[in-house]
């Protein structure tokens, strides 16, 4: 099948006083096809030498593909028409311009008749005119605007940095495009991301910074320091990613980061800074006992409070004594969270904790809180000031029990549950030596009389 030839690329070269000049293509006119197709021009771009390069498209059986045609100043063909397809269907160039490195920029609509694109094609230097596949890995882009089916670019310009910008419709609109095409690394122009200027509350232990890419960047270098003017820089490094881990900060601090991008000759200004500040060692809070609370049971007690970020500890401390002065208890733990057991009965504590970064910075008190433990079971009675006492307490095989002892005096064992597990009759005063060797790991209660305390039993 054969397509006969409706048009030809056609050029002409007019004298200033308006006449053909003679000296072009001996009459002043150079028409140009191929056998089949017809062929259409719509920009023109003279060098050096005053040569003629002009762009269209070339339309056969059915498809356009974009056309370049280089004519000499005599009116000659200096190289043979080429055709590039940046669709496969329809591809018209409308517009040429020549970038800074010489190479030609054509551009125009590409697609079909009812779903058309920008298409951009950029080729190397006259002499060649192949695919420059350093522009977006094959020399050829199609930029569609928001979902439109009609996108199509008239005009082209380039900037002094290289950047190519197209300009045309989508849809009912004007529609503009950049592209950066590969001229010179933008090294300055990039954004810092996350977390977000000003931020706050930021996890002193571990923290991931992140910005956009620098085009032409191969590294990119971060510091992060105490003060605005990065004279006292806490954190510096290079990185090949877009994204960074920042660890071991300090709680309760203000920061500041910026970073730059380097091509692996030259670098980029810094960006930024930016400031963040760390959460402090005191954002928590007690949960469990609930301040005030009755009738907790002394067997065993759950203390809870919240997390805070970026704690690796905690210390609890429990005392009978709201000021902490009377014995207090400490614990260690690594999470948010403690269990007690063996409290005494009918009994009021107090507790408060604090974290740690580090196991040595610790941040002030939360607390105190205060609770009180269940009465004794079945009525078994604790003196507040008791005469008596036990030791060891905890106890492991045989306990000594001292106070004001009378022979035929019963001492009880109770367990908590109020059941005797252990009776023992005075014989002697004084104090009396017990045997607790069979009795399971626990609470208990020992009474004599009225008088009650607590014993521990390891």
């Amino acid at each position: 099948m054969s397509a006969s030839i409706s048009s030809e690329f056609w050029t002409c070269r007019v004298l200033s006083n308006g006449t053909l000049d003679n000296t072009f293509s001996t009459d002043g006119v150079l028409a140009y096809s191929e056998t089949g197709g017809s062929y259409y021009a719509y920009s023109l771009d003279l060098n050096a030498n005053q040569d003629m390069i002009i762009a269209g498209t070339r339309s056969y059986l059915g498809s356009n593909d974009f056309r370049i045609l280089t004519i000499s100043n005599l009116g000659t063909i200096s190289n043979t028409s080429s055709n590039y397809y940046v669709s496969t269907d329809i591809d018209v160039s409308y517009a040429m311009a020549r970038d800074m490195e010489g190479k030609y920029v054509l551009a125009g609509s590409v697609g079909s008749l009812t779903a058309k694109n920008f298409g951009t094609l950029r080729l190397l230097a006259p002499g060649d005119l192949q695919a420059d596949y350093d522009f977006d890995t094959d020399g050829r882009v199609q930029t569609n605007f928001n979902g439109n089916l009609l996108n199509e670019c008239w005009d082209v310009v380039v900037q002094n940095d290289n950047k190519i910008v197209c300009v045309g419709y989508s849809g009912n609109d004007i529609a503009l495009c950049r592209y950066l095409g590969n001229g010179v690394p933008q090294l300055d122009v990039f954004n810092l991301s996350a977390p977000a200027n000003n931020s706050t509350n930021q996890n002193f232990a571990t923290m991931n910074i992140s910005w956009t890419e620098a085009y032409g960047a191969t590294v990119y270098e971060v510091e992060v320091a105490t003060d605005v003017n990065f004279s006292n820089i806490v954190s510096s490094g290079q990185i090949n990613t877009l994204a960074g881990t920042l660890t071991n900060l300090q709680p309760a601090t203000s920061y500041w980061w910026r970073v730059r991008a380097g091509d692996g000759s030259s670098w980029g200004s810094f960006v930024g800074p930016w400031k963040f500040t760390t959460i402090g060692l005191t954002a928590f809070s007690l949960s469990t006992p609930m301040n005030n609370a009755n009738n907790v049971a002394y067997t065993s007690v759950n203390f809870n409070w919240t997390d805070n970020v970026g704690a690796e500890a905690y210390e609890m401390m429990l005392s009978t004594d709201v000021n902490f002065a009377n014995s207090p208890v400490s614990y260690f733990p690594m999470a948010s969270a403690q269990t007690v057991t063996n409290l005494s009965t009918a009994t009021t504590y107090y507790w408060k904790v604090r974290a740690t970064n580090d196991g040595s910075n610790y941040g002030a008190w939360v607390g105190p809180w205060a609770f009180n433990t269940q009465d004794a079971p079945n009525g078994v009675l604790e003196l507040t000031e008791a005469a008596l006492s036990v030791y060891p307490n905890p106890a492991i095989d045989v306990i000594t029990v001292k106070g004001e002892l009378a022979v035929r005096q019963l001492i009880f064992i109770f367990n908590q549950e109020g059941q005797i597990v252990h009776s023992h009759l005075l014989t002697s005063e004084g104090n009396q030596e017990i045997s607790v060797a069979g009795l399971s790991s626990g609470m208990y209660f020992l009474k004599v009389g009225n008088q009650v305390v607590t014993l521990v039993k390891e």
